[in-house]
């Protein structure tokens, strides 16, 4: 008699993990910068009507609609660890080199790593990927309530998308 039972002892093997979360190390961003899909790495998510408006390298601004925390690093200040949400950005999460060395941070960069230092400690350790050339810091994983995530996205939907 064969069986129609599924052997579920080894599906873990079939199963990959999820991707860490990751944000792209940017020395030329004036601050960090998340988009809606990443808000999962952020705490303290709050609307704001004051928040940045920034130029993107395509010449179109975007307006940020949320001011948040990235936890990259528990020694980072609290002022380092600001950013902002930007519902039109389609980079992915970018991480402020400059707002981390503006923390007494230091940058080190080789073909294969990115090493972000504090107090002659490293903090944050990044890897550059052979897919696109960039340096990719990990973000933390966090489970947003349901409350949160409704309140923003409703917030996020109101928001015209900008048009290339």
């Amino acid at each position: 008699m064969v069986s129609n039972k599924v052997n579920t002892s080894y599906l873990h093997v079939l199963i990959p993990p999820p991707p860490q979360p990751h944000a792209i190390a940017d020395t030329g961003a004036t601050g960090h910068y998340i988009a809606p899909d990443d808000m999962i790495s952020c705490t303290k998510i709050i609307p704001t009507i004051i928040g940045p408006t920034v130029l993107a390298a395509n010449g179109h601004r975007m307006k940020s609609t949320h001011n948040l925390t990235v936890p990259l690093a528990p020694t980072l200040s609290s002022q380092a660890q600001q950013g902002h949400l930007l519902p039109n950005l389609n980079t992915g999460p970018l991480i402020s080199i400059s707002k981390l060395c503006d923390d007494d941070c230091m940058a080190t960069f080789s073909k294969n790593d990115a090493i972000i230092t504090k107090n002659k400690k490293p903090i944050i350790h990044g890897n550059r990927s052979e897919v696109d050339g960039l340096w990719h810091i990990p973000l933390p994983k966090y489970t947003l309530t349901q409350q949160v995530l409704s309140t923003t996205k409703t917030t996020l939907s109101r928001i015209p998308p900008i048009m290339y």
